[in-house]
């Protein structure tokens, strides 16, 4: 995990999968809750070097990427983090 403002950001994330039809989408586990739900992280979030940028390219990934996290939390309220 390379975003340093995700809330697993310095935390060990196993990746498990692919989601299906997700595209750039990975299925995650925090390494040290076994208890949690499973969770789909946007595979930039995993890219160093597209991280470790600042620039409008940046900006703009990860506003469509909360975008598309708050849409799939207000369709899905328990499949929130």
């Amino acid at each position: 995990m390379q975003y340093r403002w995700y809330p697993q950001y310095g935390k060990e994330v196993v990746v498990q999968g692919k989601k299906k039809g997700g595209g750039g989408v990975y299925r995650c586990q925090v390494n040290d809750d076994e208890t949690r739900a499973k969770l789909e992280i946007p595979k930039w979030m995993f890219d160093r070097e597209l991280c470790s940028g600042t620039g409008n390219d940046f900006a703009l990934r990860t506003m469509e990427s909360a975008c598309r996290l708050l849409a799939i939390t207000q369709r899905h309220p328990s499949a929130g983090p």
